[in-house]
């Protein structure tokens, strides 16, 4: 079966401000609409289900993705106007694959997946003659293999693993053009950065007893790896309460985890999964000064740089709960608390690094509960969701002023197939139209509707 799906997205956010029409000395350069974030994105994807010979299993994705973010920025300084436009392009190609070979007690799946993902920012200011600029690429490649063991005719069961991932930054560039007072500290960051590669295993081994129809529960070990993003690693430029450095050195993060679970099942109807874990994750990313300050905004401002600081301890349990309530009707939740906590942190710099153990993660709500009800039908398939994330922090010190309030919303998705394999369907985010401030600390949009035509063949 081959699938096909592709997306459109172009929404525009204001943040509040607006100098237009005030008389200030060069209101011609005021943007007319304000300050505000605009986004607009296209997106495509294309799926390949095949069963081959001797029940083996291929799926192939291919996707592809462009973003366009502006951000339009104006400040006020002396009855003067500073604008600058920040615009952001962002590209993401990839290919991700499976094959899976049954052979007597093996369930046998391999594959290769490859992504590619490059930036092209751009801070240009509308008030005076700066344009600093921020490039890079990075490619990604990860081979894995698995294999699913039955111990002869018990109950018993071994799923072990092995992925090996390699990741290229290239082409990285950091440009200050035409640089007046606004830009002049960052001439000392222009030029090219370094290339840097970053390569790891991440095995799995878990151990899993089923009971017939009624139970089954497991316990594995798993270590994951995850490379730096793009923005940490080619800009340098302005963040809250300061000034950020790009850093092609950074590395990785990795997460070890132990995990124990299982489902109960009730018959037909009803499945419930508990599962409880700890992980481990080492070399953390967080912002920590360099020592050295810049006067912005006529206030001395800490020169930070994203850099693993140290080790985080994660304790969680999930609950999950499948329904089926009659022929058509379902209903399933999903509830996760979590404590994210910062085990060890270096201090670079006692004056302006505060001691983060013990501290909570950034953007990391403890509890996340969602819950829905589908109804499959021969005329409109629908499904009704609710969901809540609890209160998170914006900073890695845990202050109260950012922080985040619980936030509750409903989706409502409609979608049917329309005509041969055409498959249309609507979906509406927050269908209440709920006022919140969502998890990138922005005012939620309201409510926001998608249309979604999808082909199979």
């Amino acid at each position: 079966m081959i699938e096909v799906s592709g997306g459109y997205y172009d929404g525009k956010r204001g943040t509040g401000a607006n100098f237009t029409g005030y008389g200030f000395e060069n209101d011609e350069f005021a943007s007319e609409e304000g300050a505000y974030n605009r986004y607009s994105g296209m997106n495509g994807r294309l799926n390949y289900r095949g069963e081959l010979a001797n029940n083996k299993q291929l799926n192939i994705t291919l996707y592809g993705q462009s973003e366009n973010y502006q951000r339009i920025r104006e400040n006020l300084r002396n009855d003067r106007i500073t604008r600058w436009d920040v615009e952001s392009i962002r590209d993401d190609l990839g290919l991700l694959s499976s094959f899976t070979i049954p052979l007597k007690n093996h369930f046998i799946t391999t594959g290769i997946d490859f992504r590619h993902g490059a930036v092209d920012g751009a801070d240009v200011y509308i008030t005076s003659t700066d344009k600093v600029l921020n490039l890079g690429k990075m490619n990604q490649v990860g081979l894995y293999l698995q294999d699913e063991i039955s111990i002869g005719n018990t109950p018993w069961s071994i799923l072990a693993g092995i992925r090996f991932d390699y990741t290229k930054l290239y082409d990285g560039v950091f440009l200050v053009n035409d640089p007046t007072n606004e830009t002049d500290f960052l001439q000392a960051f222009h030029g090219d950065l370094d290339d840097a590669t970053f390569d790891a295993f991440s095995p799995r081994l878990s151990l899993q007893y089923k009971a017939d129809d009624s139970y089954r529960i497991y316990a594995g070990y798993s270590r994951g790896f995850r490379p730096p993003v793009l923005d940490d690693m080619c800009r340098t430029g302005r963040i809250s309460g300061g000034m950020k450095l790009a850093n092609p050195e950074l590395k990785p993060e990795y997460l070890d985890n132990i995990e124990l679970g299982g489902d109960i099942i009730f018959g037909n109807r009803l499945t419930v999964s508990p599962t409880v874990f700890y992980s481990i994750g080492t070399d953390y990313h967080a912002y920590i000064a360099t020592g050295d300050s810049l006067i912005m905004n006529n206030r001395m401002r800490p020169i930070r740089i994203k850099d693993n600081i140290g080790t985080v301890e994660i304790f969680g349990v999930e609950l999950g709960v499948n329904l089926s309530i009659i022929e058509g009707l379902n209903w399933r939740a999903a509830f996760s608390y979590t404590d994210p906590r910062i085990k060890e942190f270096r201090v670079c710099d006692a004056d302006e690094d505060e001691d983060l153990v013990g501290k909570q993660l950034a953007y990391q709500p403890k509890d996340i509960f969602n819950t829905a009800i589908i109804w499959r039908n021969k005329f409109v398939n629908a499904q009704l969701s609710f969901s809540h994330k609890g209160e998170q922090y914006l900073d890695e010190v845990n202050s109260e002023e950012n922080k985040l309030e619980s936030f509750n919303y409903l989706d409502l998705h409609l979608w049917r197939e329309i005509y041969g394999g055409i498959n249309a369907s609507i979906k509406i985010h927050n269908l209440l139209d709920e006022d919140f401030v969502d998890s990138r600390n922005l005012i939620a949009p309201g409510r926001m509707i998608t249309f979604e035509l999808k082909y199979l063949f």
